[in-house]
């Protein structure tokens, strides 16, 4: 495969991480072209990896044919985002770059019509682990897409992680409010045995050690262990950890996840209106 040119608009938490991550990858990426609301943290990132990450102000065109532009702005930004990577690309252009938005809630229908004529357009939504090649990225496709375009996308984001192919809107909207905010759900969990550490004596920084170590054994374990046997070797019959999954469920813990990850979609389709 050859080597190619993208653009990346908006380059807030997830919009850098996809630098970080595209930087590496010399085999595949030439250039990386930023562009960022104000302008600031498209140079911050032009300085850190100079060699080939250059920023661009907005409504600037890049200077040479683009092959991928990722739209990774908030969706409150989507109509700014919108000019900003139609600026990129020269209007007389027989061929224009295949484009991925990462924006939660907007549909591909309506980024076929911000786009109109490009038939190459992906929706993806990844988590912040892609810094550490960890992410779980959910993505789905416009009818018509090429081929090529598709692999490379996927040629691209699966260094970050693993990468699942969606066939509905609310397929991605499902993989948004579990895996992508999903980091933010463990998080909580652990904050709040960091909380129960922290009133049984221990030290801010031993809690949160005792958590977060916690939280990373779990993960290491469910790579190599279903959750439900995780959950049967540590809860000994009669034992501690059986009292505390007992008091899970009479909380109706499930439910509560449920409900949880349900006003999430909400949102999403609220975004998308």
């Amino acid at each position: 495969m050859r080597k190619v040119s993208l653009a990346i608009v908006g380059v807030g938490n997830l919009g850098s991480r996809l630098v970080e991550l595209f930087n590496d990858n010399t085999a595949l990426i030439k250039k990386i072209y930023v562009v960022s609301q104000s302008g600031e943290r498209a140079e911050d990132l032009a300085k850190l990896f100079p060699l080939r990450v250059t920023a661009l102000k907005k409504g600037t065109p890049a200077p040479e044919s683009l092959d991928f532009i990722f739209l990774c702005c908030k969706p409150k930004d989507f109509a700014s985002g919108v000019e900003s990577a139609h600026a990129l690309v020269d209007p007389k252009a027989q061929t224009k770059p295949a484009l991925c938005s990462m924006l939660a809630g907007v549909s591909l229908k309506l980024l076929e019509k911000a786009f109109p004529g490009n038939s190459d357009i992906l929706r993806a939504m990844p988590n912040l682990a892609i810094t550490y090649r960890r992410s779980v990225t959910g993505f789905i496709c416009s009818k018509n897409i090429r081929q090529d375009a598709k692999e490379l996308f996927d040629a691209l984001l699966a260094r970050g992680g693993f990468t699942l192919e969606l066939n509905s809107e609310e397929a991605i909207d499902a993989v948004t409010a579990m895996a992508s905010s999903g980091l933010a759900y463990f998080a909580k969990m652990a904050e709040s045995l960091a909380l129960t550490a922290k009133a049984h004596g221990f030290s801010e920084s031993e809690a949160l050690s005792l958590a977060t170590q916690t939280l990373i054994g779990a993960g290491i374990v469910a790579e190599n262990t279903e959750l439900s046997e995780i959950r049967r070797q540590v809860a000994t019959k009669g034992g501690t950890t059986e009292k505390a999954l007992e008091v899970f469920e009479k909380k109706k813990l499930d439910k509560i996840v449920s409900a949880a990850v349900e006003a999430a979609m909400k949102r999403a389709r609220e975004l998308a209106k």
